[in-house]
């Protein structure tokens, strides 16, 4: 409203949803990791990122339960990670620095939520995961971090859009950059509060968040 932009936030969890509302039009801008902006701009080649929403500093990880050292040692071994998400792109990008290729493991495909329990029943040997279900994960299989984007800086959240969006609607779009600075500015300036409100749509307590963060 301070801007005069109205803006609608549209959750969209499957891939082909993204992707079928930005080809359609029914969004203007999608918020994709890199690995999924590739993705889709071989579906629409003339798809732009215009701004960079933030780097993932620990946020993803690839966790275990038997206490193995190396990835390597992951070799026939089950993981777990979402379809289509992050998650496969960060375990196939940690299995090639290790010497490894999918075909080296067994990679089965699960909801986040459902990873932590099968991580500690064993139905799964190792799994890669993102906040919140990382925390989740661990907390409910005693697993531990093998390797994570603290150290793999590899993962980051784009804002995307059609160029003729970009073209045709660059001053909502110049407003809509703005704006995301200013929240920046707003989650510096007044952290605990910040935190309260994102905690909301995330479905998790304020604690909990400020842990992962």
């Amino acid at each position: 409203q301070k801007h005069g932009i109205e803006v609608e936030l549209v959750s969209l969890e499957k891939y082909e949803d993204r992707l079928g509302a930005i080809k359609s039009g029914e969004v203007d801008v999608l918020n994709l990791t890199n690995d999924g902006t590739i993705l889709t701009q071989e579906e629409i080649p003339n798809l732009q990122t215009f701004l960079c929403l933030n780097k993932s500093k620990g946020g993803d990880a690839l966790i275990d339960k038997k206490g193995i050292t190396k990835i390597s040692e992951l070799k026939n071994k089950t993981i777990a990670v979402e379809q289509r998400w992050v998650s496969h792109f960060f375990l196939l990008y940690l299995l090639g620095k290790a010497g490894l290729n999918s075909s080296d493991v067994k990679v089965v495909y699960m909801k986040g939520n459902d990873i932590g329990a099968a991580i500690s029943s064993g139905k799964v040997y190792a799994a890669v995961l993102w906040e919140p279900w990382l925390s989740q994960a661990k907390s409910l299989s005693g697993g531990d971090i093998l390797a994570s984007t603290k150290e793999e800086l590899i993962i980051m959240d784009l804002a995307v859009a059609k160029k003729e969006v970009l073209k045709t609607k660059s001053e909502q779009i110049r407003k809509l950059i703005s704006i995301w600075f200013e929240a920046l500015n707003y989650i510096k300036k007044n952290p605990d509060n910040a935190i309260k409100l994102m905690a909301i749509p995330l479905g998790i307590s304020p604690k909990e968040l400020k842990e992962q963060l």
